[in-house]
């Protein structure tokens, strides 16, 4: 598949068909098991859509980054909308929200089966929650760095209050650092034990189900 434009109009071509025209296109994307192509159409207006096997979802005045993200298996496929200053994150049609903003950084994270979904979104207020099956959880100043377990059935975050960061681990709270690693967050393969990159001060260590393991200049 991909973008090709012709005579100011822009279509989609993919097996020898080119739906379309639209006023842009952004790049395809396939699912993962490849039975799912969807991009992102601007209409008429200046509005966008998320076209998914050639059908157009619903008018938005903007799709976040442009993004579509599908699970593992391929059978859900979500992006991030904004219509009236309201942001919604849209999961097969049915819309979540609404937010402030959503979390670029974070964006959205499914679980190895692609039964559970974790996304960032800011709150009126202008704090933060992770959003995890649809349900928002305790706000933060900030918050980032999300997975989940092999399995599916622990989340980890990291957030941050009052300059601090700390991981939250099944909405249960780690130790504060200056700083914890960006994307160091991992589960083992059995879903038992967290680990991660965090910084006191000038040192960093590797914190393990929450203990501090010995401090040096750097981590990898």
């Amino acid at each position: 598949a991909y973008a090709a434009s012709s005579g100011g109009k822009w279509y989609v071509a993919t097996n020898a068909r080119d739906p379309g025209p639209y006023e842009r296109v952004g790049p395809p994307a396939f699912s993962p098991d490849s039975t799912r192509l969807a991009y992102v159409a601007m209409l008429p207006g200046e509005k966008r859509t998320v076209v998914a096997n050639n059908k157009p979802g619903a008018a938005y005045d903007l799709i976040l980054e442009g993004r579509i993200v599908f699970s593992p298996d391929g059978r859900k496929m979500v992006y991030g909308a904004q219509k009236q200053d309201q942001w919604f994150v849209v999961v097969e049609d049915q819309e979540i929200g609404p937010y402030a903003f959503l979390g670029s950084a974070t964006g959205f994270q499914f679980s190895k089966d692609g039964k559970r979904l974790a996304f960032a979104a800011m709150l009126p207020d202008k704090k933060w929650c992770m959003v995890v099956d649809g349900k928002p959880q305790a706000p933060h100043e900030n918050v980032a760095n999300v997975a989940f377990s092999p399995d599916g059935k622990r989340l980890a975050c990291a957030v941050c209050d009052g300059g601090k960061w700390r991981a939250v681990v099944d909405q249960k709270q780690h130790e504060p650092y200056d700083a914890i690693g960006a994307d160091t967050l991992q589960f083992s393969p059995d879903g038992t034990k967290l680990a991660y990159a965090a910084r006191s001060g000038k040192k960093w260590c590797v914190v393990i189900n929450g203990k501090a393991e010995k401090a040096y200049d750097d981590v990898h």
